[in-house]
């Protein structure tokens, strides 16, 4: 959450500098693809569901900031 929220300029992008931050942003959304395919295989309704909506709406906000572009100003 540090890493989004430093991305989108609401926290320091702290001592990695900014330039970290796009390519941990994609990491994110990567992982949060990821953990959606398989909370959607998952046998439990609750996890398929309730965990698979959370995890997909998580993986579109953070695709959305990571195609973001990156502000610079300062």
């Amino acid at each position: 959450a540090a890493l989004i929220l430093a991305r989108v300029g609401l926290l320091p992008p702290g001592p990695a500098g900014p330039g970290f931050l796009p390519v941990a942003t994609w990491v994110i959304a990567g992982y949060l693809v990821v953990n959606t395919g398989l909370n959607l295989l998952a046998e439990h309704p609750a996890e398929r569901f309730g965990m698979g909506t959370v995890t997909l709406l998580a993986a579109v906000a953070a695709f959305v900031v990571a195609r973001a572009p990156l502000d610079t100003t300062g």
